[in-house]
């Protein structure tokens, strides 16, 4: 019989249950890895792997660019080192990213335990292990998992920490990890911002003369690498933002509008709750887990509405994390009320019940989320063969443009301009403004390729620029997918 210490939990069978899942993952047919990564991720790949082995920050190898989140780029950066097979490469960071999720599978379960019970934990640990949408989401190789790491591992840190009796060294690692929050994504300033303004004006932490040492310590600790990040940018592209923001439109002006909103709404917030006396608890659920998440998808709205930027669901990892918390919260808590006036309490069948429960929901995500999902990036495996076929077609010296050019840069063997301007130079995005045409028109290029739907020329328009078509790589499922490759002998 086995002693209660060495008790083997349900929680075990989750995180045995996603290892086993990840495995598959990792090993899938390089097919099915190339559906489960989007373009934006090779963009990091072929940056970090410009950074390791040329020292040179740059997609193309011709112009410098910033557009990355810095703490995700530095990571890869170490594994492209190793200069390992392309493919490879992929696999291990997939694994990487796994590993991390693990870790924060590991933070919030402890956090709603924290917060609620260990039922609660459980179920919102296995929500967010198997979440097909978050699967893909935190394995696709941008910085969602890293992201959720540092926001699991920081709402974590806020919970199980009295803000009224912090030490110097509670300072220290709460700053530190706010700091890596804005490393790992720059539009978690959002956050930093919120907690800022509503820890101050609520009461929850004090300025007064015998706490200005411990504020000293928490500036020590937050400020130093957002500000080498900000100069860096500055000394190396003569902006504040990474080229990314600005390329949808996004200006220092009007970020700055939008601290001061935040400011504004999370310092009113924070006096109304001073006045009223709600427990510290409490206030950081609000702030937390509630008007964080709020401001934070407000910010890509209004974009959305003022036509800047976009929405990509690893941008949205805060709101997510969040989201998984409350919902467990409250299909247990309903869940209880329902087996509450039923005819049996007993204990073991109402355990049995929960996890009935689990697994109903899981598998309702999967029914969902998988046909959502399946079809997205279905053009991936064009563009690789695209890739192979330039590498093996086409002269060494060759300079190659596509607008969708992540998947492309990386298995191309060529530089390849991405003329976007996501992951280009701030020169290049200011010459070009994003207009492809312009580019096909005025650009140095030897071959230009992209989705036949997106080439924004008709093939008539596009020989009266004197560009033949050479190639066309085959999207069976999606004709408009097809990717075509066209010369340009002049």
């Amino acid at each position: 019989m086995l002693n209660k210490t060495h008790k083997i939990e349900f929680i075990h069978y989750i995180y045995l249950g996603y290892f086993i899942l990840l495995s598959i993952v990792v090993l899938f047919p390089l097919e099915f890895i190339l559906v489960l990564l989007p373009d934006d991720s090779y963009y990091y790949f072929e940056i970090a792997k410009n950074v390791a082995l040329k020292g040179e920050s740059t997609f193309d190898t011709i112009n410098k660019t910033n557009g990355f989140q810095p703490l995700w780029l530095i990571l890869l950066v170490l594994i492209f080192f190793f200069k390992l097979d392309l493919v490879l490469t992929i696999r291990i960071i997939i694994l990487f990213s796994g590993i991390i999720l693990f870790i924060t599978l590991i933070f919030i379960k402890r956090l709603v335990k924290l917060l609620f019970d260990n039922k609660t934990a459980e179920f919102c640990v296995m929500l967010y292990a198997f979440n097909p949408l978050y699967i893909v989401l935190n394995l696709d190789g941008t910085e969602a998992a890293l992201n959720g790491l540092l926001l699991s591992g920081l709402f974590y840190y806020a919970f199980k920490t009295n803000f009224e009796n912090m030490n110097e060294k509670d300072f220290l690692i709460f700053g530190f990890l706010l700091s890596l929050s804005f490393l790992t994504r720059t539009d978690n300033i959002i956050l930093i911002s919120c907690i800022i303004s509503f820890v101050t004006f609520s009461g929850m932490i004090e300025i007064r003369r015998e706490n200005l040492k411990n504020l000293f310590y928490f500036t020590l600790a937050l400020s130093p690498l957002p500000l080498i990040y900000i100069s860096w940018n500055l000394i190396n592209f003569n902006h504040f933002l990474p080229i990314s923001g600005v390329v949808f439109g996004i200006s220092f002006t009007s970020v700055l509008i939008y601290q001061m909103v935040i400011v504004i709404i999370c310092s009113t917030l924070g006096l109304i709750c001073r006045k009223r006396e709600y427990s510290e608890k409490a206030l950081k659920i609000l702030i937390l887990l509630i008007i964080a998440p709020i401001l934070h998808l407000s910010y890509y709205l209004y974009n959305e509405i003022a036509g800047h930027g976009r929405f990509a669901e690893w941008y949205f990892v805060l709101p997510f994390i969040c989201l998984t918390i409350f919902a467990s919260f409250a299909l247990i808590s309903i869940f209880r009320k329902i087996t509450l006036y039923s005819k049996s309490s007993d204990i073991k069948r109402r355990n049995i019940k929960i996890r009935a429960l689990q697994l109903t929901s899981i598998s309702l995500l999967f029914i969902i989320f998988v046909p959502l999902i399946a079809g997205g990036r279905i053009d991936n495996g064009a563009r690789y063969h695209a890739s192979i076929w330039i590498n093996e077609n086409t002269p060494e010296d060759s300079i190659i443009a596509s607008a969708n050019a992540g998947c492309l840069g990386y298995f191309t063997d060529r530089p390849l301009i991405e003329i976007g301007g996501l992951v280009n130079s701030y020169e290049f995005f200011e010459k070009y403004k994003g207009n492809k045409t312009a580019f096909l028109i005025e650009g140095d290029y030897d071959y230009y390729l992209d989705r036949k739907m997106y080439i924004p020329l008709s093939n008539a328009k596009m020989e009266e620029l004197g560009l033949i078509l050479v190639k066309e790589i085959e999207e069976p499922r999606r004709e408009g997918w097809n990717i075509e490759i066209w010369h340009n002998p002049s």
